[in-house]
């Protein structure tokens, strides 16, 4: 099935049925997801997958449906299920419009033809690396899990305001592994995830041979005692606390919704002047760039936090038009029945100087957070941040010393990041669309023993 000719039939169904607008979102892929475990690769499961995704309006009432399809005739029941549950559906007196700026932005390096032409080829590939890799670097460290997913896909938007479906496409690949190391003091276990557009951004034998080292040096950890320590948050453990915490709070839709603490901050210091982050679904070759949004409205370079003043808010069509503004091409979906919603496309935090052991010579007291859990439940609306350290090394007089688990670390977002951040390092990694580097921050309250 062709996408651009069923976002065409989308519309041409819409219209004969008297809509005031219309949207289509088609989403496809193609790929292959390889389950890893301790004795080998387990299973190879790839395919294609079609889902379709409408939106009409009538007045100002909107409704959405959507579903994954195996055939044209599918479409038409979907515009029909949209348009049979108008009249159950509210009026929005917020509602103005559909996307009326759609197009595209330049956009570079986001399809690799090798992942395109033989998804699984590459798949089996690295996943055959991260089972090997582990003991051929220590007879003693292995694979305990991975999950390896690689292949292309795309998305084609149209719209009352597009003259011609919007098309794009891009290929990925995703991987997550566990590895483990048995020594005289026990056993250390240390996961990693990868995500890039591209083949070359991954380098497997780099990434298994830090974490073996980890590893090793987190057998036989055990909770510390309860105290204020200075923590050095390894680059993926920093993006995922400004995905849980951050990205939502500069989301309009929250903001307008009451359900942000950055609301009525614009202008303001709330982070430290060490810290700007960017958002930029435009940069080449990263895993959240694309030409234009899932409304169709191109993708830009926008700085949300300069020097720590919050200079913007994320506004998909929706927020924007409430507010009499254009849309900044941040229009995420969660799923193809699901509205769009702003949301960030890359974070990108700008970097410091100095590699994550260069923070820790800094350390006196404190801890090097390699992993950690529960950072998920932390709360956006007051920005109270809560994560259990999984794996993680005591910091004495600028040295990592014994291994550390199970302590808990909690305090206010805003006040770690502008008050208590000491200084950022230069090592960015991503940890899917969030690019950060290593962070110091000094005199977090740690709960242990």
């Amino acid at each position: 099935m062709d996408p651009v000719r069923i976002a065409e039939l989308v519309i041409k169904y819409a219209r004969d049925r008297g809509v005031d607008e219309v949207e289509a979102y088609v989403a496809w892929s193609d790929g292959c997801t390889v389950s890893i475990t301790r004795s080998g690769l387990e299973s190879i499961v790839s395919g294609y997958d079609i889902a379709v995704g409408v939106r009409v309006v009538k007045g100002k009432r909107i409704s959405i449906a959507g579903a994954h399809i195996s055939a044209e005739e599918d479409v038409r029941r979907i515009v029909e299920k949209a348009i049979s549950t108008l009249r159950a559906c509210p009026v929005d007196e917020k509602w103005v419009s559909l996307a009326r700026e759609v197009g595209y932005s330049q956009v570079a390096d986001i399809v690799d033809s090798s992942i395109a032409e033989s998804p699984t080829d590459v798949a089996v590939e690295i996943s055959s690396k991260l089972f090997e890799l582990p003991r051929s670097l220590d007879p003693k460290a292995q694979l305990v899990e991975g999950l390896v997913g690689c292949g292309h896909g795309g998305k084609v938007i149209a719209s009352s305001y597009t003259s011609k479906p919007l098309e794009m496409k891009k290929t990925g690949i995703e991987a997550w592994f566990a590895v483990r190391v048995s020594t005289d003091r026990g056993e250390g276990t240390v996961s990693d995830f990868v995500a890039a557009t591209k083949l070359s951004d991954v380098n497997v034998d780099k990434l298994v041979a830090r974490n073996v080292e980890w590893a090793r040096q987190c057998a036989g950890a055990s909770p510390i005692e309860t105290g204020s320590y200075d923590i050095v948050l390894a680059p993926k453990v920093f993006g995922s606390i400004l995905n849980v915490l951050i990205s939502p709070a500069v989301s309009a839709l929250n903001v307008q919704r009451g359900r942000s603490p950055l609301r009525d901050k614009l202008g303001q210091q709330v982070l430290s002047d060490k810290l700007t982050i960017v958002d930029d679904g435009s940069a080449p070759g990263l895993v959240g760039t694309a030409p234009f949004d899932d409304e169709g409205v191109p993708t830009s370079r926008k700085t949300v936090f300069s020097k720590g003043v919050l200079s913007t808010y994320l506004y998909d069509s929706y927020t924007a038009y409430a507010e009499g503004k254009k849309p900044t091409g941040n229009a995420v979906r969660s799923g193809v029945a699901s509205p769009p919603a702003p949301g960030v496309t890359n974070m990108l935090v700008i970097p410091g100087s100095g590699t994550i052991d260069d923070l820790v010579k800094d350390v006196k007291r404190g801890i090097l957070v390699i992993n950690v859990i529960g950072e998920w439940l932390s709360n956006f609306v007051s920005g109270f941040l809560n994560f259990t350290v999984s794996a993680g090394l005591l910091i004495e007089n600028g040295r990592v010393s014994k291994p550390v688990t199970g302590v808990v670390v909690s305090g206010n977002i805003y006040e770690l990041l502008k008050d208590k951040l000491v200084a950022l390092g230069s090592d960015v990694e991503n940890l899917g669309n969030v690019y950060a580097p290593s962070a110091l921050i000094s005199g977090a309250s740690v709960a242990g023993k």
